[in-house]
């Protein structure tokens, strides 16, 4: 009896929490069993397939072969939730079916998680000494409102709420009491969170790296670091060492992206911090007073009315007292040990959050000495601390500031809005489109409709799956999106048959095994690469989804043209690719050129062979410039990238407004230059300017060669004849700070040119041997 009223409080927190929570996601509690999840599509589907995998078919906890094929990956990459993905395998030998209900298992994950953050941040107020009746309604309360909640129907490996509020319990209990057995399970709490998601190994070193910075500026003496030190250097050097050994000494990649695109892109601002377009009044304000700033999403953290309208009071008053009187008057004198270096490292954690100082136009520079800082590019995902922080801070002073007033029937009132405010934007929150996602289900995963259950069928003749259309995503530097039900179709195939994917959706892997990866799809040019990388000769299965828009008819039909059809329903299509084929479509294709030599009258224009008798094109070799590292001839227009460079300005030859496009061959093996961008400006005969276009390396590759060079194309209407066309490249701020381009090429659309010798066929910017 006597834990039972000790511990009142937190089992009406955790029974309300429960019976709210049970509301809020019934569907979810009432289909456990069966294979139904939020997101069908991309990240949500990958994360329950990856897991079936990974503990069907690899041999080892460390690597995931279910993708990327035939290279392996870590599974911190592969998976949303890689934690839960290896319990699986360990526990699949003695429990076959467990895999197949990863989906349950991860729902009722999601929803513990939730219920225990309730309880942890109850723990928390009551530590701050703050009544159970108030304790129990704002952890609820802040449980419903936690940003990361806006991350259960995807990305579910951030879905984790307890994550935060543990990590901050703990820090209050070691500063109360400096005990091992706090420090240790703040080890373990930062291990298990990084085998969730490691972005809350970032968010947990920072946490605890700065709380401790923060408390030894307010506690400068030798006792209290010889007291704290060793907690501090066991709860950080031992996830460090062990993380580090496991993720990087142990990898075998040693070209993944150190500078990933968007550090100064996926960030919050303060109007991602303090305004939510979740919230009614944000549309009002937006519609009538002043127009907010549109914030990305990943830099969504609101930390709620209450908070807010605290904070902007607080800093109101410092700044009439000139900063001459206590910065948090109203924490109480016994908190302030603990919550003024929380309050600190929140600063620190908002400002990065906020990609700041890296975001000042002067100090973007520093981007270059970040480090592994550069790989958490989200970094508006570190706002979710500030969320927790803020409201700590402002609820504990709210209820410290109105227990000191003197009329009761005030108080009750302020307390009753204070309350009323936060329970409202909690209840609002819920609704928001991005936790309303019912769930769905996929044909392939129902009994009947299994890609196992194709008659007499063997998949072990094959080695993996090309998917159609085409995905690869991670490397930062090449790749396919993939588009309609292609990533759920793929994952869900070789979850059940055991063949791994040629395509991938992983994290940071590796540029050149992407770049390979991409040749299977490209026209026919050259030998792929990667095929000297199959362990066998085995063919490879074509999965080919029916949803194909016109863009991806375009692309992917001529792929499976000719191949033998194995097996089609109305939602998709198996084939058979031979390895050969790739030979054998590279040979018809140079067959097929010779012969249009022949069928059609060809003129000598300078050094081409034109299918027009005038010379209407633009070809430059920068044979003038000469360099070691060319893709044809001697030379290559080579610059750094610190500010833009003008590659050309000038005319075409008899240049007739029309159809047109650019050939460029660029080098790109290196970090980040397939995200260089290319800009076409056409100025008239007065200097008018016509149009501006631009485009992505990337974005434009139409070739890949094995030396590491790609062939970019750019198709472009000429407004006027004889206009000014003026070309010029720059990098964005996560590219390399060099380029190399070969062989520019601007022709008509329906002008094809040759070269023909005895060793070689050149074809639109194009060499066959």
């Amino acid at each position: 009896m006597e834990f039972i009223r000790k511990s009142k409080g937190l089992l009406i927190t955790t029974l309300l929490a429960g019976v709210f929570l049970s509301v809020r996601y019934h569907e979810l509690l009432a289909n456990l069993s069966k294979p139904m999840s939020m997101d069908t599509q991309r990240d949500g589907i990958k994360t329950y397939m990856n897991a079936i995998y990974h503990a069907r078919f690899d041999c080892n906890a460390t690597d995931f072969g279910g993708m990327n094929y035939p290279y392996k990956e870590h599974i911190v990459a592969a998976t949303e939730l890689p934690g839960l993905t290896i319990l699986l395998q360990w526990l699949a030998p003695i429990f076959p079916h467990l895999p197949d209900y990863v989906y349950g298992i991860t729902h009722l994950l999601l929803l513990f998680s939730m219920l225990l953050s309730a309880m942890l941040l109850y723990l928390i107020f009551r530590q701050l000494s703050l009544p159970e009746w108030y304790s129990v309604a704002v952890s609820i309360g802040l449980m419903f409102l936690s940003p990361q909640n806006l991350r259960v129907g995807a990305h579910l490996g951030l879905a984790p709420l307890f994550v935060i509020p543990a990590i901050l319990y703990g820090l209050i209990l070691l500063e109360k009491r400096p005990r091992y057995s706090v420090s240790i399970t703040l080890t373990i709490t930062l291990l298990i969170a990084s085998l969730l998601h490691f972005y809350f190994f970032a968010m947990g070193v920072m946490v605890i790296g700065l709380y401790f910075c923060f408390g030894f500026l307010l506690n400068y003496n030798r006792q209290w670091v010889k007291t704290r030190l060793p907690h501090y250097a066991m709860m950080l050097g031992l996830p460090i060492l062990l993380m580090g050994y496991w993720l990087v000494i142990n990898d075998s990649v040693t070209d993944r992206s150190s500078n990933p695109y968007g550090f100064l892109i996926y960030r919050s601002k303060w109007e991602g911090i303090f305004l939510s377009p979740e919230m009614p009044y944000w549309h009002w304000v937006d519609e009538n007073l002043i127009k907010i700033e549109r914030v990305e999403f990943e830099g969504w953290a609101y930390v709620d009315l209450v908070a807010g309208i605290f904070m902007l009071v607080t800093l109101l008053k410092l700044i009439l007292n000139r900063f001459q009187k206590p910065i948090l008057p109203l924490i109480g004198n016994s908190n302030r040990q603990t919550l003024y270096p929380m309050i600190g490292m929140s600063i620190v954690m908002g400002l990065y959050s906020c990609s700041q100082p890296f975001a000042i136009k002067a100090f973007e520079f520093l981007l270059d000495y970040a480090g592994p800082l550069r790989q958490f590019r989200s970094t508006g995902r570190f706002a979710w601390v500030v969320f927790y922080v803020l409201n700590i801070f402002a609820f504990t002073s709210i209820y410290n500031w109105l227990t000191s007033w003197k009329k009761n029937a005030i108080k009750y009132v302020a307390f009753f809005v204070v309350l009323g405010v936060l329970s409202y934007e909690a209840a609002n929150f819920t609704t928001s489109k991005y936790l309303i996602k019912p769930l769905k289900t996929v044909p392939e995963l129902a009994d009947g409709h299994k890609f196992t259950d194709i008659a007499q069928f063997d998949f072990q003749k094959y080695q993996a799956i090309l998917p159609l259309p085409y995905f690869n995503v991670g490397s930062n530097n090449f790749g396919a999106p993939g588009s309609g039900n292609i990533i759920q179709l793929a994952t869900v195939m070789s979850a059940q048959t055991g063949l791994p994917l040629t395509g991938a959706m992983l994290t940071r892997s590796s540029r050149m095994q992407a770049f390979r990866q991409m040749q299977l799809i490209g026209l026919p040019y050259q030998h792929p690469m990667i095929l000297d990388d199959y362990p066998n000769q085995k063919p490879l299965i074509v999965l080919l989804s029916s949803l194909l828009n016109k863009g991806d008819s375009l692309l992917y039909l001529p792929i499976v043209s000719g191949l033998p059809l194995l097996y089609k329903t109305d939602r998709w299509s198996l084939y058979e690719l031979d390895l050969p084929v790739f030979q054998r479509r590279i040979a018809e294709r140079k067959a097929q050129l010779l012969k249009a030599t022949k069928e059609v009258p060809l003129f000598q224009t300078a050094d081409f062979l034109s299918t027009d008798s005038v010379q209407n094109y633009l070809y430059e070799s920068f044979d003038n410039l000469p360099t070691k590292l060319a893709f044809e001839g001697a030379g290559t227009f080579e610059s750094d990238l610190v500010d833009q460079k003008l590659l050309f300005d000038g005319r075409i030859p008899n240049a007739k407004a029309g159809s047109y496009e650019l050939l460029l061959w660029v080098f790109v093996n290196g970090d980040q230059f397939s995200t260089i961008t290319l800009q076409l400006n056409e100025i008239g005969s007065n200097g008018e300017a016509l149009q501006k276009q631009s485009a992505f390396v990337g974005n434009s590759i139409i070739e890949y060669d094995s030396r590491g060079w790609v062939l970019i194309k750019k198709s472009f209407e000429l407004k006027a004849d004889n206009s000014r066309l003026s070309l010029s490249l720059f990098a964005n701020e996560a590219a390399g700070k060099s380029i190399k381009v070969d062989e520019l090429l601007i022709k008509p659309v329906s002008t094809d040119l040759y070269k023909i010798d005895g060793k070689e066929l050149w074809w639109n910017n194009r060499s066959f041997e």
